[in-house]
C-alpha cells in the first residue's frame, strides 16, 4: 500500500523524549529516507516535504520527517523535558537518529538514507562519524548548506561583541548551576533564537562537536565530513545571501568533491536556502540519485 499522505508516528529515545514523525511508507519497500530538519524545525514545515515524499514513494522508497530535540524554540511543559533549539546539546542527535532508525528497521527497512536540511546536515554529517547504525545508511542527501558557527561569528562581529563575551555570560550561568538560564540578548544564537548557557558553550566553545560536524565549506583539521564515504546528492540554491557558505561556491564544490568521489551537487537557479518554488526540481534530482545508488 502506498502510503503517500504519511501517518504521525512517534519514538521514544533512550534519554526519555517523545518524537513525532510523519511517515510516509511504501509497502515492501527496503529502502527509507530518514529526514533531519533545520534549525529549530520539524517534520511538517517545509515545503518541500510532500513533493519529495511523493516521488520517492512513486520510486518504491519510503519517506519519514522527523522532529528532534532541537524542534522548535522553547518547549517547556511540566512533567516532560525540556526541548527546543534554545536548549539543545548537539550530541543528543545521535539519540534522536537511533530511534529514529530503529523504528525504520522495525517495519522492515534494510537500508537507510540519511538527508539532512541545512542544520540537519550537520547531524546527518556526525551521525556518519559516530552513529550507532551508520553502516546501514547506504547514501546521504544534502539540502542546503550549513554554517552555524560562521553566522555566529558574522552576527557578533556586526553586534560589535567579541565572542568571549556570550561565552562569559554562558559560563556564569553554569558556575551558578543553571545550565538552562536564557542569555540577555534574545537573539543569542545566530541573530534568529534565544540560546540557554549550556547550549551556547555546548556549539560555540572552541573544537565543539558542532563545529566539526557543521562546515560546509573550510578545509578545518578534525572535521567529520571527510568521513562520509557512500554516494552524497547536494542539493541548493544559487543565492550567495541566502546561503550560508561564507566562501565561493565553487571553492566549496571543489573541497567537497575532493574528500567524496560519489558526490553529486545540483545549484538550482533562482532558488533559495529553503528550495522553495524548486521543489519538483529537487524531489526529481532525488529520485533520479536513487537509480545510481
Amino acid at each position: 500500500m502506498d502510503n503517500r499522505a504519511g501517518t504521525v508516528v512517534n519514538v521514544t529515545t533512550t534519554d526519555g523524549y517523545v518524537l513525532h514523525g510523519n511517515y510516509c511508507g511504501v509497502e515492501k519497500a527496503t529502502t527509507a529516507i530518514l529526514h533531519m530538519h533545520g534549525t529549530g524545525g520539524n517534520f511538517y514545515g517545509n515545503n518541500f516535504y510532500t513533493e519529495i515524499a511523493k516521488t520517492v514513494n512513486e520510486a518504491g522508497v519510503s519517506y519519514l520527517t522527523t522532529n528532534s530535540h532541537g524542534s522548535g524554540v522553547y518547549e517547556f511543559e511540566v512533567g516532560t523535558p525540556l526541548s527546543g533549539i534554545s536548549l539543545e546539546i548537539f550530541e543528543n542527535c545521535l539519540l534522536d537518529i537511533d530511534a529514529w532508525i530503529e523504528f525504520l528497521l522495525a517495519r522492515g527497512t534494510k537500508s537507510i538514507i540519511l538527508e539532512g536540511h541545512s542544520f540537519g546536515i550537520g547531524k546527518v554529517t556526525y551521525y556518519m562519524a559516530k552513529g550507532k547504525y551508520k553502516d546501514k545508511v547506504k547514501a546521504v542527501i544534502f539540502l542546503g548548506t550549513n554554517g552555524v558557527f560562521q553566522t555566529q561569528q558574522q552576527y557578533l562581529a556586526k553586534k560589535g561583541v567579541p565572542p568571549e563575551v556570550y561565552l562569559a555570560e554562558a559560563n556564569k550561568f553554569m558556575a551558578m548551576g543553571k545550565p538552562t538560564a536564557i542569555l540577555a540578548d534574545p537573539t543569542a544564537l545566530c541573530g534568529y533564537y534565544p540560546a540557554s548557557a549550556q547550549t551556547y558553550i555546548n556549539f560555540f566553545r572552541v573544537a565543539s562537536e558542532m563545529y566539526r560536524s557543521t562546515q560546509m565549506a573550510t578545509g578545518e583539521d578534525g572535521g567529520y565530513r571527510h568521513l562520509i564515504t557512500v554516494p552524497l546528492l547536494w542539493i541548493l540554491g544559487d543565492d550567495p545571501q541566502k546561503e550560508y557558505l561564507f566562501v565561493p561556491f565553487e571553492d566549496a564544490f571543489a573541497l567537497v568533491r575532493s574528500e567524496n568521489p560519489q558526490v553529486a551537487i545540483h545549484q538550482l537557479t533562482k532558488c533559495d536556502h529553503g528550495l522553495n518554488g524548486h521543489e519538483e526540481e529537487a524531489a526529481a534530482l532525488i529520485a533520479d540519485f536513487l537509480k545510481h545508488i
